[in-house]
């Protein structure tokens, strides 16, 4: 399935995109503001991303997690990446309608 691969690709990549800019905040999670941030750096790279979807992923994110993917926004590929990271970017494909093999 061509479109699958596609998606993956769109994930890695927006996941870079994901990594701009950083904010500090608390490291528990929960929806800090480098969560907050990285989520409006994913809609705004892929506006076919699902906003209140992304929103609810970032916060699942610790505010390191969120930061290293803000200061590896120019990523390539995913190489660095823990696979809890790896597996959260490709969960990315959720918040496109329509992307996912549901």
């Amino acid at each position: 399935m061509e479109k699958r691969g596609d998606m993956k690709t769109t994930a890695v990549l927006v996941t870079g995109a994901l990594l701009l800019f950083g904010c500090g905040g608390s490291d528990d999670g929960g929806g800090g503001s480098t969560q907050t941030e990285l989520a409006s750096l994913l809609v705004e790279s892929e506006p076919s991303f699902d906003e209140e979807c992304v929103g609810e992923k970032t916060a699942e994110l610790s505010d390191d997690d969120a930061q290293f993917l803000i200061d590896n926004f120019a990523a390539t590929d995913m190489e660095g990446f823990s696979s809890g990271l790896e597996a959260w970017a490709e969960s990315l494909i959720d918040c496109i309608p329509g992307a996912s093999n549901d």
